[in-house]
């Protein structure tokens, strides 16, 4: 256990483990050409699942790590949530992109419209908000801002958990499991935190 703490303390290896899914979205190219529609399909589906696992770990290790104090591995798991938030909005860019290519190549156009349906809107919305959640997670910002004004900022990441349930409960029947499967338990385990925090 002690080697693979020491491992994970690594950032080049977390930044590894944490460009799989685009290694395999690149992989896709041997199956389906990039101009094939299926392979913008396949790119939507592997990096939306990245995003939101990213985002979803991201917000559950503060409260895990608050919950499980002596747990070692969260610790260190613990410290690396920059790179995970990140990462969340590295594929979240995959995710809109591939999706405005793959409807492009599917109907020949992609008309203003389609940013007026409620799926789209949750999800530019979640979009926007980690945008500027990205922007200033780093040392600079912090510094620039200060902690208690760089925090508020931070947030954000509470409105965008929200913007990111909405988009997949207003979509089909496998996306709302997958959205009561990890945000009942992100839910639980921050409303967990607070009680242990008024106590």
């Amino acid at each position: 256990m002690s080697q693979l703490l020491y491992y994970l303390k690594k950032k080049p290896l977390i930044w590894f483990l944490l460009s799989i899914p685009l290694i395999w979205i690149l992989s896709e190219t041997l199956t389906y050409p990039v101009r094939f529609y299926k392979f913008w399909s396949r790119a939507v589906s592997i990096s939306g699942f990245s995003a939101l696992g990213c985002f979803v770990l991201c917000l559950s290790l503060t409260p895990l790590n608050k919950l499980f104090s002596t747990s070692q591995l969260l610790k260190v798991l613990n410290r690396h949530r920059r790179e995970f938030g990140l990462s969340s909005f590295y594929y979240a860019c995959i995710h809109f992109l591939s999706y405005l290519i793959k409807k492009r190549l599917k109907t020949g156009d992609i008309p203003w419209t389609l940013f007026l349906h409620p799926v789209i809107i949750a999800g530019l919305s979640a979009f926007c908000l980690l945008l500027v959640i990205a922007s200033i997670s780093n040392d600079y910002s912090v510094r620039k801002l200060g902690w208690e004004k760089w925090k508020k900022i931070q947030s954000l990441a509470y409105l965008a958990q929200a913007a990111i349930f909405l988009h997949l409960v207003l979509q089909h029947e496998t996306q709302i499991i997958w959205a009561l499967l990890l945000f009942v338990p992100l839910l639980t385990l921050q409303m967990l935190r607070l009680r242990k925090k008024d106590q």
